[in-house]
């Protein structure tokens, strides 16, 4: 028989009987916080800022985060299992590793959480749910600085471009954010960044995401973000000097090079 355009056709499988429920393992994301024994525990804030991807964190790092700031904890990931790991004797690295950093301002009232690598999508709406529920502010206000590749990126004028580029979304609460254009559609965005964006949008709370979009990672990359610092959220934080920022770069930018396991820079 023939499927017509709009005619769904169930195809048997060979691999998976119908009635044969699959388990399908998915990575795990979950708090690691020494000094808390329970998450609700963590200090209120008035702020979040969020840093996703690795130009971010090391942009984060280098122009905010000091040795003043608590660090909370972790937000760690248990990968899941597979049959060639297990078979290659490779299951050892399925020990769970760091995903993020969570710090804390005790003078602002800011939780600054910096994850250089991506929280899985599986996990990221209830991470964003637990930052604007544990806050215990009802004008909590939030900025998250993402990065993605130029790849990811839909215009007819990429080529035109001078890259990296700077875009926004926000909430519609939100104000006007510095000088930097809004994310034109179709462009969308994934990941904790987007969900938190969204938490913040269905509750009505202030929340604006910067994405910056880029074509290789070196520190004048890095540096690009300074734009960012003139969002009032970050600039009420951010006491170091750009020129001391600009220096700490190359130093978190090589070092994560070498712990990713980079050889070339």
């Amino acid at each position: 028989m023939a499927a017509y355009f709009g005619e769904v056709r169930e195809i048997p499988s060979r691999a998976v009987d119908d009635d044969e429920e699959v388990d399908v393992e998915l990575p795990t994301v979950y708090f690691d916080l020494p000094e808390f024994s329970d998450i609700t525990q963590l200090p209120s804030y008035d702020t979040v800022i969020c840093a996703t991807g690795l130009a971010p964190t090391v942009f984060l790092e280098s122009y905010l985060i000091s040795k003043e700031h608590r660090i909370l904890g972790y937000i760690k990931l248990n990968p899941v299992s597979t049959p060639e790991a297990e078979f290659l004797g490779l299951d050892y690295r399925r020990q769970s590793h760091v995903v993020g950093k969570l710090c804390y301002d005790e003078a602002n009232r800011t939780l600054v959480c910096v994850s250089e690598k991506e929280v899985p999508n599986e996990s990221a709406a209830e991470i964003a749910q637990y930052f604007v529920e544990l806050s215990g502010s009802k004008t909590l206000e939030c900025l998250v600085i993402t990065s993605l590749p130029i790849s990811q990126y839909k215009s007819a004028k990429t080529s035109e471009l001078s890259l990296p580029i700077l875009r926004q979304l926000k909430t519609v609460s939100e104000g006007q954010v510095g000088d930097i254009p809004t994310l034109e559609t179709p462009n969308t965005l994934s990941g904790l960044g987007a969900a938190l964006l969204t938490e913040c949008e269905v509750r009505g709370l202030k929340a604006c995401l910067i994405a910056q979009y880029y074509d290789t990672i070196d520190s004048d990359t890095v540096s690009k973000l300074e734009p960012c610092l003139n969002v009032e959220r970050l600039k009420k934080v951010a006491k170091r000097p750009v020129e001391q920022g600009r220096h700490n770069i190359q130093q978190l930018l090589r070092q994560s090079k070498i712990d990713r396991g980079n050889m070339y820079f």
